[in-house]
C-alpha cells in the first residue's frame, strides 16, 4: 500500500486509454468492448511517482491533477477520502473541477496533519463507473534509518574496525527524543573476522531482506577497507582476501549497488578506502518537520561520497586512531559541519566539510587526499541531527577503555576442600554459568581517573572520599587540573581509590558511552576472567608475582589476553563479603588478585579479602566490565 501523492507542486495523473478513430467495424467493436470492461474495473491509473500508491507528509489542501483523454460530456467526478465523498452535500457539477484541454484539476482535498488516509477518484458516464485505485497518504510519519557499517581487516591496514565502530555508534541515538529525523534506527556492524567475503555479502543481503524498507526511509552504507581499481570497476577487500587471488576474493562495488538498486529508499554510501573515487555507478534554518518533509519528498536514489579521488590513497594515523576521512566525518557529525547552525547535517554540508578537512589532516603528515562525491541523486539531503550525536568515550576514540570478550557459560569458581592455603570464606569449587561479558583488558589508569576528575564538577570532600590526591598519591593538582604525578605514572593503575570512587568512575564512563554501560565485576566474573584453565584453582603463572606496580600494558597477560589479573595490584569487585559460604554479608566488599609483594598463597585466584567501601590502599585498584545498553538506556 502506499501513499505517493506529492507535495503541492507534485502532481499525479490519471489516464484513460485513447484509441485513434477506427475505420473498420472490428476495431470499433474491440474498442467498445474494452471501454465497457474498463468502466467496470479500476481503470484509472495513477501516473508518475504515484504509481507506487503511497505518499508521505503531504501538505494540505492537496491539489490532484488528472489527465483524461476524451472526457465524455456527461462525465461526473467524485473524490472519495476514506470512502466518503468530500462533496456529498453538493451537486456533482459543484466539485472544484477545472477542465482545460485534456487536463482536469481537482482542488482542495483536505488532509489531516497526522494519520493515514485513502484517496480515490471516480468518474461516472452513461451509467458506467470508472475509478482509480486507492492512493494512501501517511502524514506525520518519520522515516526510519537502516545503517550497515563494515570494517574488515585485510593485511597492511589499521583502524578499519575503529572507523566502522565509530560511525555505527555515532548514529545510535538518532531516533531518541521528540525532535528527531528518524522514527527508528535499525543498525548493524560487521567487523574483523566477521567481515570476510561471505560475511559481508550475507550481512548486506540480510539487511535488505530482513527489514521492511520503505521509500520514505534512508539506507546508509559505510565501509572502511582497502580498495583498488581494476578494469571492470572498483573492488573492496574483505578480511579473508587471498594474496594469490585478490580479484577473485575481493568484493566488486557494483555488485553491492546492483543489490541496492532494488531497494526503494534514499541510499547514502560513504567509503573510506584507497582509490575510492572510482566507486561509481553507471540558506535558512528549517524546522525538523520541514527537514522530514524534504526527506519524504526526495525521490529514491543514491548519494555516494568517497574518501579519495581515483588513483589516490586514503590515509590513517595513530594520532587519530581512524582513517583521515572517518576522522573528519565524525568531526563533522559532532557539529563542525553544521554551517547554517540549524542542528541538522545535510549531505551538502558534510561533503563541504570533508572536502577541506581531509586534505588539511593529511597535509600535516605530508600526504595528499581529496574526497569526492561520485553520485548525488538526493541533492542537499538532511540526514543527521547533531544534538543526538553519539560517541563512546571521552576522546571520541573506540579504545579508550578496551575490553576482552569472556565466555561465562563454562566457568568454574571457588576452590576444592583441602587445597593448600584455602580459607573458609572461599566457596567450594563448582561450575557457575554466568553468561558472556566483556572484561577490561587492563586496570583503570591514573590518566583515565584524571580524565574523570577533570570532566566533572564535584566538591573537594567528595573527591577526598573517592581518591587520594597530593603528596602521597600518584595524582596531583597542577596547572588548574588533575594530572598524574609523572607521564609514566599516568600509564599505571590508579591506586588509593575507594570502592565509592571506583563506582563513581564507572557511572561517569557509562554516561560518556551511549552504546555501553560499565560497572565493577562480580567476584565470580573476576575469577572466570582470571583463570587460564577452567578447573584449576590457580592461574598458570600463580608462582610469579610483582615487586612493584607496573604499567598496565606491561603487566603479564593470561591466556585470554587480560593483563594483571594475578599480578600488579589487588582489585575491587561488586560482591559483598561473606565470612563463609552461605553467611550473611557483613558490610565489607570482596577484593581479588592480591599480587604485589605477597606470598604465593595469596595469589590463588580463589583467594579474597574484605575491604570497606571508604578504605583506600596503595596496592589497590580496579577494572570494569562493560555491557551493551538497552534501547531505552541509549536514549537517556
Amino acid at each position: 500500500m502506499g501513499f505517493l501523492l506529492f507535495l503541492k507542486q507534485q502532481e499525479a495523473s490519471l489516464h484513460f486509454q485513447q484509441f485513434e478513430p477506427m475505420k473498420t467495424f472490428s476495431l470499433f467493436l474491440l474498442t467498445f468492448l474494452m471501454s465497457i470492461s474498463c468502466m467496470a474495473q479500476d481503470c484509472i491509473n495513477w501516473l508518475g511517482s504515484a504509481k507506487k500508491g503511497i505518499l508521505y507528509n503531504v501538505e494540505s489542501p492537496l491539489k490532484i491533477k488528472l489527465k483524461v483523454f476524451g472526457v465524455p460530456d456527461d462525465a461526473k467526478f467524485e473524490v472519495l477520502v476514506n470512502g466518503k465523498n468530500i462533496r456529498k452535500n453538493q451537486k456533482s457539477d459543484e466539485v472544484p473541477l477545472t477542465i482545460g484541454n485534456d487536463d482536469i484539476i481537482i482542488d482542495y482535498v483536505p488532509l489531516s496533519p497526522n494519520g493515514v488516509m485513502g484517496i480515490q477518484v471516480v468518474m461516472t458516464s452513461s451509467g458506467k463507473t470508472c475509478k482509480s485505485s486507492t492512493l494512501i497518504v501517511k502524514n506525520g510519519v518519520s522515516p526510519n534509518l537502516h545503517i550497515l557499517s563494515i570494517g574488515p581487516t585485510p593485511p597492511d591496514i589499521s583502524y578499519t574496525v575503529n572507523d566502522a565502530t565509530d560511525v555505527y555508534r555515532a548514529f545510535t541515538k538518532q531516533a531518541c527524543g521528540e525532535e528527531k529525523l528518524y522514527g527508528e534506527v535499525f543498525s548493524r556492524k560487521i567487523v574483523a573476522k566477521d567481515a570476510g567475503y561471505t560475511g559481508i555479502k550475507d550481512a548486506f543481503n540480510s539487511m535488505i531482506k530482513d527489514n521492511d524498507i520503505l521509500p520514505i526511509d534512508v539506507f546508509m552504507l559505510f565501509i572502511s577497507s582497502h580498495g583498488n581499481m581494476r578494469d571492470d570497476g572498483f573492488y573492496l577487500q574483505p578480511t579473508d582476501i587471498k594474496e594469490g587471488d585478490k580479484k577473485g576474493t575481493s568484493i566488486r562495488f557494483k555488485d553491492l549497488l546492483d543489490s541496492l538498486d532494488y531497494v526503494d529508499a534514499k541510499k547514502l554510501i560513504f567509503i573510506d578506502a584507497c582509490e575510492s573515487g572510482g566507486a561509481k555507478s553507471g540558506g535558512g534554518s528549517p524546522s525538523i518537520s520541514e527537514h522530514i518533509k524534504t526527506m519524504s519528498a526526495t525521490k529514491s536514489g543514491y548519494t555516494i561520497i568517497t574518501s579519495s579521488s581515483e588513483n589516490e590513497r586514503s590515509y590513517y594515523d595513530k594520532a587519530w586512531e581512524n582513517g583521515a576521512f572517518t576522522e573528519a566525518f565524525i568531526e563533522g557529525l559532532s557539529g563542525k559541519a553544521n554551517e547554517n547552525k540549524d542542528e541538522v547535517i545535510t549531505t551538502g554540508e558534510i561533503y563541504q566539510y570533508l572536502k577541506w578537512r581531509v586534505p588539511e589532516l593529511c597535509e600535516e603528515l605530508g600526504y595528499r587526499q581529496n574526497p569526492s562525491i561520485n553520485r548525488n541523486d538526493l541533492g542537499d539531503f538532511p540526514f543527521f541531527k547533531i544534538d543526538r550525536f553519539c560517541t563512546s568515550n571521552i576522546k571520541g576514540k573506540t579504545n579508550y577503555y578496551p575490553t576482552i570478550y569472556v565466555n561465562g557459560d563454562d566457568c568454574v569458581i571457588g576452590s576444592p576442600k583441602g587445597e593448600k592455603g584455602r580459607r573458609d570464606d572461599e566457596v567450594l569449587q563448582r561450575p557457575k554459568p554466568m553468561g558472556d561479558f566483556d572484561m577490561g583488558t587492563y586496570e583503570v589508569t591514573n590518566q583515565q581517573y584524571c580524565d574523570f576528575l577533570n570532566d566533572i564538577t564535584a566538591a573537594d570532600k567528595s573527591i577526598e572520599i573517592w581518591v587520594d590526591v597530593g603528596k602521597s598519591s600518584d595524582i596531583v593538582w597542577h596547572n588548574d587540573k588533575f594530572q598524574p604525578r609523572t607521564k609514566e605514572k599516568g600509564k599505571k593503575p590508579v591506586v588509593n581509590v575507594s570502592h565509592l570512587g571506583a563506582r563513581r568512575f564507572a557511572v561517569w564512563l557509562s554516561t560518556k558511552d551511549c552504546e555501553y554501560k560499565y560497572k565493577l565485576p562480580t567476584e565470580a566474573q573476576w575469577e572466570c576472567a582470571a583463570r587460564d584453565r577452567e578447573v584449576a584453582a590457580h592461574a598458570s603463572d600463580f608462582n610469579k608475582f610483582d615487586y612493584d606496580i607496573k604499567k598496565v600494558h606491561s603487566s603479564r597477560a593470561n591466556k585470554k589476553g587480560i593483563h594483571g589479573m594475578t599480578g600488579n595490584v589487588a582489585e575491587l569487585t561488586a560482591t559483598l563479603y561473606r565470612e563463609k559460604e552461605g553467611a550473611k554479608p557483613d558490610g565489607g566488599i570482596v577484593v581479588k588478585g592480591l599480587a604485589v609483594n605477597v606470598k604465593n598463597r595469596e595469589q590463588r585466584i580463589a583467594n579474597k579479602e574484605r575491604l570497606f567501601e571508604k578504605v583506600k590502599r596503595d596496592d589497590l585498584g580496579f577494572r570494569l566490565i562493560k555491557q551493551e545498553k538497552r534501547d531505552s538506556e541509549k536514549c537517556q
